[in-house]
């Protein structure tokens, strides 16, 4: 499918969009827990008594726990992407929106 827009340069120029999202971005099952993004939040879910971790992109820890709670909420500082890790396991990236 074409893209039936044709944008002209003339110097320097920003372009900015916004994204809005209802509920759920991403939703990922891995090795027995979940993850999601959630209204600004970051949700696990199946990693009870379990080591969690959350880092961001540059990866700087953020939160860790030794033995997580049945379901982990993390209020994200600011949009953007997240890496968990659950155990030494395998870690995963999910990308949360703030409202």
């Amino acid at each position: 499918e074409s893209n039936p827009r044709t944008v002209i340069v003339n110097g320097d120029t920003a372009f900015y969009a916004m994204f809005t999202t209802s509920g759920i971005e991403e939703v990922s099952v891995v090795n027995g827990w979940s993850l999601k993004g959630e209204r600004g939040e970051l949700v696990v879910e199946g990693a009870a008594d379990r080591m969690v971790r959350i880092f961001d992109v540059w990866g700087r820890l953020l939160w860790s726990a030794d033995k997580a709670q049945p379901e982990v909420h993390f209020a994200v500082p600011a949009s953007g992407s997240y890496v968990v890790q659950v155990d030494n396991g395998p870690a995963k990236k999910i990308t949360v929106l703030r409202k």
